[in-house]
């Protein structure tokens, strides 16, 4: 199918980014040019001179960008006078809305169509000043922000703006000198693909000499939309001051010289401004044109038109088209038939309302072989290269022709074989049998049929990794195009060379639970089905199952595993599985609180056929007995543990914890005579402190100061201050004890005692 290219001036964008409105994505070029209109107030005396300039801005009527600035809703259109020494203040000039005028688009050939997307405005401002004549420039600037992104020439497209400038120059004051203008807006719609052609010419009042060249657009305004005015704004008020900076190009592709690349032939002749090439490439693209007015050999004035060209597919109403394979570079279609002399060649034309006349042509030896069938239905002599043609109305404005070459290839023959055993598990070769009639082959593509991905092999080599009836698929391409396909059905059902399993343990006590391994299954293990007998009746399908044996017994083990074509010989334990009756370890032990007082503890076997015992008392002794005593510190936590076993060696564990909770039951004395006759000779506690970790004793007058303090619960008070000043006087003291015990429980104890002397 072939296509053709519109070359359009504007942003004819189907599907381009949005901007924020703040942008002038709508605008796609200008140019400023001004009008000398005699001095100021017709006086000659004023050495002043009175100025129309007028900014001409090109917008897309269909762009995601804002209408035309100083209309409603939008900034206003500002302008900046400058002069080339920048020695005075910029002068902002705010301009009245445009006058706006649509664009009618004339390809200039009734059998072209116009796209319906194609719209485009142009919006005048005119600004009349009094200037004062001067010896040095002044410049007019225009700045917008931004042109759009998908702009394909220049660099950052989205961040570069446009600057519309004009320079009044010192000698078109002196000589009240009008600038040149262009005399049309550039073509909108233009096919490309063939030669364009595009009238930059421009017209000058005085008759002064007009050259013409390509020269860099120019950048102007900024991103920054929250401060539109500054000068990185969108819209900068006011404009920056000359130098200007040009858009950066997409090097080395493009460059202001060749603005739609090297391809595009792309020329303007500097003494007519015609314009032509034929681009190829889709897109949009910057174009800078400069008009430069000269009067003996001075210049007076330039000016500069920025706009842009987009290349889009058109469509022609009268296009000879085919149902090709292959499309040459130079527009020729190609089709090839792979063995058939008998060709349809499918006529694809539009429109066809508009065809009167239409007829095939073919060079074949010895004259011309033709055709008047919408659809040419041709018989070629021989396989060979045949050129020809199909012909619209020829000799009209609407003709056109499509140039054909009709190639007949030999036909691919394929083929293959398999050779391999498909029983066992190795891999099977593929030998290609293909029959291309003499062509080279360009691709091979084996499928397996398994979802595996396709090998491009000549004879590959292939093991596959599940049993199943499989369709072998071979396609053979070769460099001319011509396909051919084979197919075969394989069955693949492999059994494993060997087979053996294990148990592990080896021997087991009820409930012994044992873990049942194969070995040797291969790649195809998925594939198998299998059925493991545990000698008791029950069975399982796992690859590795675990299995719990609750009576003791000799189990024969077996394997047995089969596939769709057939079932191995199975595998077996090489002895019984040897399950002995297991031991249950159970004890009791009396009594079930001990205390400190008395940490005795005796145990009492329950356990269920044990032979022997081995009994551990937290680390503190063992004993061999069934039934043995232990005795214990006086406080603490400590597990017991039995192991009960079988002569057969199986063995079961069993574990309690005991507790003996430190016993705090001390008596406490209300009275005592430290007279050293040996009766009540001491205040201290009696008795019941057993387990105790830490122990304060505190003994306080009865102003509260402490005469006697220990930490050993055997140390008493004697009466004396700490037990070794001078005796205290008889009368009642005060005392606490603070205890606690191997369990981290804080006993307080507070009371009385009267000394008596």
């Amino acid at each position: 199918m072939r296509t053709f290219l519109l070359l359009a001036s504007g942003l004819f964008l189907l599907g381009a980014a949005p901007l924020q409105n703040l942008h002038a994505a709508h605008i796609i070029g200008g140019e400023i040019t001004y009008k000398c209109l005699g001095f100021t107030r017709n006086d000659p005396g004023s050495n002043s001179r009175r100025y129309l300039f007028t900014l001409k801005i090109y917008r897309d009527c269909l762009a995601p960008g804002s209408n035309f600035d100083s209309t409603p809703g939008n900034f206003p259109a500002s302008v900046t006078l400058y002069r080339s020494s920048q020695t005075n203040r910029p002068m902002v000039h705010y301009l009245s809305a445009p006058k706006v005028t649509k664009i009618q688009p004339d390809p200039g050939n009734a059998c072209v169509d116009v796209p319906q997307n194609v719209c485009v405005e142009q919006g005048v401002f005119e600004l009349e000043l009094d200037l004062p004549i001067l010896s040095e420039s002044y410049i007019l600037s225009y700045q917008r922000c931004c042109r759009n992104n998908t702009i394909t020439n220049i660099v950052n497209p989205e961040r570069s703006g446009a600057t519309y400038t004009i320079e009044l120059t010192a000698e078109a004051q002196s000589s009240c000198t009008n600038s040149p203008v262009f005399r049309f807006f550039p073509s909108i719609a233009l096919c490309a693909g063939t030669p364009f052609t595009i009238n930059h010419s421009g017209a000058d009042a005085e008759g002064d000499s007009l050259t013409y060249e390509l020269c860099p657009s120019l950048l102007g305004g900024g991103e920054n939309g929250l401060l539109p005015h500054g000068a990185n704004g969108v819209a900068p008020d006011p404009d920056l001051p000359p130098p200007y900076a040009p858009v950066v190009y997409q090097m080395p592709t493009f460059s202001s010289a060749q603005p739609l690349g090297a391809t595009a032939a792309f020329r303007l002749d500097p003494a007519t401004g015609i314009m032509t090439g034929a681009p190829q490439q889709l897109g949009q693209f910057v174009v800078g044109v400069c008009m430069s007015e000269y009067r003996n050999g001075q210049l007076l004035s330039r000016v500069i038109r920025d706009f842009q060209f987009n290349i889009t597919r058109c469509e022609r109403n009268v296009v000879a088209d085919i149902q090709e394979d292959s499309l040459s570079a130079d527009g020729q279609f190609l089709v090839q038939s792979c063995g058939a002399t008998m060709v349809t060649l499918i006529n694809q034309s539009v429109k066809r309302e508009l065809i009167q006349d239409f007829r095939w042509e073919f060079d074949v030896p010895g004259g011309i072989l033709t055709s008047t069938q919408w659809d040419g239905m041709l018989a070629f002599p021989a396989p060979g290269a045949y050129t020809g043609r199909l012909l619209l109305n020829p000799g009209t404005l609407c003709a056109d022709t499509a140039n054909v070459e009709v190639r007949i290839l030999p036909p691919v023959k394929a083929d293959f074989t398999i050779t391999g055993d498909t029983c066992s598990d190795q891999p099977l070769q593929f030998v290609n049998r293909t029959d291309t009639g003499g062509q080279p082959v360009k691709n091979y593509s084996w499928n397996f049929g398994d979802g595996s991905p396709q090998v491009s092999a000549s004879d590959p080599s292939y093991q596959y990794a599940k049993a199943g009836t499989w369709t072998v698929k071979l396609n053979v391409s070769t460099a001319d195009g011509c396909t051919g396909q084979a197919e075969k059905t394989l069955n693949v059902y492999p059994l494993p060379s060997s087979l053996s399993i294990q148990a592990s343990p080896a021997f087991g006590c009820t409930p012994a639970v044992i873990t049942f391994t194969n070995s040797n299954l291969g790649p195809f293990r998925s594939s198998y089905q299998l059925k493991w007998d545990f000698g008791n009746g029950e069975t399982a399908g796992q690859e590795n199952p675990v299995y719990t044996f609750r009576q003791a017994g000799q189990f024969p083990v077996s394997l047995k595993l089969s596939t769709p074509g057939g079932p191995a010989a199975p595998a077996n334990l090489p002895a019984p599985l040897n399950i002995q009756e297991g031991v249950l370890a159970r004890f009791a032990f009396t009594p079930e609180k001990p205390e400190s007082a008395n940490p005795t503890v005796t145990f009492q076997d329950l356990s269920a056929n044990a032979q022997s015992w081995n009994w551990d008392f937290g680390g503190l002794g063992q004993s061999a007995d069934p039934n043995p005593l232990f005795t214990f510190p006086p406080a603490g936590t400590f597990t017991v543990r039995l192991i009960a076993s079988t002569d057969a060696l199986c063995k079961d564990t069993f574990e309690q914890t005991i507790v003996i909770d430190p016993t705090l039951k001390a008596y406490w004395p209300t009275i005592f005579s430290p007279n050293n006759d040996g009766i009540n000779d001491l205040f201290k506690p009696e008795g019941g402190l057993f387990g105790v970790e830490t122990f304060q004793f505190t003994v306080y007058s009865r102003w509260g100061n402490p005469v006697f303090q220990t930490q050993d619960p055997q140390e008493g008070w004697n009466g004396k201050f700490q037990n070794t000043g001078n005796e205290l006087p008889g009368g009642v003291y005060f005392y606490r004890a603070i205890v606690k015990d191997a369990e981290g429980k804080t006993g307080i104890k507070e009371g009385t005692i009267t000394l008596i002397r």
